[in-house]
């Protein structure tokens, strides 16, 4: 322990506000550092594009290392837990999101846009519920109120 941490008093409120906020911080700079050597998603409706040079990558890293480092000894001289994110619960959490986005799409609410054409809502209405039925179900598979979760 150092003597300057020694000299350090801090409050459960100040801990866990230190905590979340470097935590943030912390995860924020995986994302990044993961850019840094490449990712590069692509998907059905969406897409990362990186354009990163191999210079920006190198110093990206450094830096990143860098800031990892300052907060690794900010956690240990101050004393701070780790974040802990259960991907379970981030799951459920996005997968829940959805549902109030995904209703927003339907014929109904795009009519706030303009006259929806019939053909369309056709379409899209059945769609859309499906889609917000298969978020459901991932929703109960991370919850384990799916039998796929037994498996």
């Amino acid at each position: 322990m150092t003597e300057q941490r020694s000299k350090m008093r801090l409050n459960d409120a100040q801990r866990r506000t230190l905590a979340t906020s470097l935590g943030l911080l912390d995860q924020t700079l995986s994302r990044f550092e993961e850019y840094a050597k490449g990712r590069e998603i692509r998907s059905v409706m969406w897409k990362e594009e990186n354009r990163l040079s191999a210079e920006q990558r190198d110093a990206l890293l450094t830096c990143i290392s860098e800031i990892k480092a300052l907060l690794a000894r900010m956690k240990e001289d101050l004393n701070l837990p780790a974040r802990v994110d259960r991907v379970a619960a981030t799951i459920w959490g996005e997968s829940a999101a959805f549902w109030n986005t995904l209703a927003e799409v339907k014929s109904q609410r795009l009519a706030a846009y303009g006259k929806v054409d019939p053909s369309l809502a056709s379409y899209v209405d059945p769609k859309v519920e499906r889609l917000i039925s298969a978020m459901q179900a991932i929703a109960d598979i991370v919850s384990g109120k799916s039998p796929v979760a037994d498996r």
